[in-house]
């Protein structure tokens, strides 16, 4: 068993070292002069407390999406939310099965775990794997809170989905490549019939949100948002991204979807109300029993597979 456990580890960090490229350690000076080469809008994702710059980011790029992943935050920090419109602050402690469940359907362009930990790389290189599969750049805080350093990793690839959200239907058996540069992102849907391009908005999904005890932008705010569309012809909340306190359709031309006609479509009254009360009623809940709740909510029972209505 310890032969195994070590064959393991060995084979995660050889699988890192064709993923990415590893600096010694950068400043927090030179991860603004990264984000600067950025021409188009970016996710940045903070893990742990944000760091003494972060407002000033949000400031800088405000077409830009910014998550703060951290158990609780001081009531300074989320004063000063109220004056940005692209944060948004999931109330959870990330564990690694969490990080594992997100690279299979979240991807961001920087991710940066503010928390010094440097045995992080050394103890769980399967959880840094996994960061890494989901953005193109990582940095781990290495340096004390005065010198503020960090490690850097550049993800050399381009990246890959297994599901579209944290709930996935059994009937969508499809691939993902997300393909990412400083200057555009989209994602490639892979399906026996054909290859659709499309453009990847930052923001993370709504079901990310509701399932990770998102409390940025508040649960009111988030409805007084709900996106109004009757052309949509999959308006359910894993085809909504949150921007901060924007929310963003996607996916409307799937072709899945074209053949059904206007009057078989969701009633948008009916699906409007439906999603108020799933984003309202699930505040607090933990990810398990959100999940059951968008399923009851939904009436996708007999469209997942069972292992994900029963837990």
């Amino acid at each position: 068993m310890i032969l195994s456990k070590i064959i393991k580890i060995y084979f995660l960090i050889f699988t890192l070292s064709f993923c990415v490229i590893q600096c010694e350690e950068i400043s927090e000076n030179e991860i603004h002069k990264l984000l600067s080469q950025y021409k188009r809008p970016f996710t940045f994702l903070c893990i742990g407390k944000p760091m003494p710059s972060f407002f000033y980011m949000t400031s800088t790029y405000p077409k830009s999406s910014f998550v703060i992943c951290h158990l609780s935050l001081s009531n300074e920090i989320q004063d000063r939310f109220r004056s940005f419109d692209n944060i948004i602050w999931l109330a959870h402690q990330l564990n690694a099965g969490d990080i594992e469940n997100l690279s299979k359907c979240e991807n961001f362009d920087v991710i940066l775990v503010s928390d010094r930990d440097d045995s992080l790389m050394q103890r769980r290189p399967d959880m840094v794997l996994n960061l890494q599969k989901m953005t193109q750049f990582l940095l781990i805080k290495s340096g004390s809170d005065s010198t503020n350093r960090y490690h850097f990793f550049e993800k050399k690839t381009d990246s890959t989905l297994v599901k579209t959200s944290l709930i996935h239907p059994r009937k969508r058996k499809r691939s993902y490549t997300i393909v990412h540069t400083l200057n555009e992102k989209y994602i490639c849907k892979h399906s026996p019939q054909s290859i659709r391009k499309c453009e990847w908005y930052p923001g993370i999904n709504l079901l990310t949100y509701l399932l990770y005890r998102g409390k940025w932008p508040q649960r009111s705010t988030l409805v007084s948002h709900i996106p109004i569309d009757y052309s949509h012809t999959d308006w359910t909340p894993n085809n909504m991204i949150v921007q901060g306190d924007r929310i963003k359709l996607i996916d409307g031309d799937d072709p899945l979807y074209q053949n059904i006609k206007p009057d078989q479509r969701i009633k948008i009254n009916l699906a409007q109300r439906k999603l108020k009360q799933l984003i309202l009623k699930s505040a607090g809940e933990s990810f398990e029993k959100t999940r059951k709740r968008f399923i009851q909510i939904y009436g996708f029972g007999h469209y997942f597979d069972q292992d994900e209505v029963d837990e």
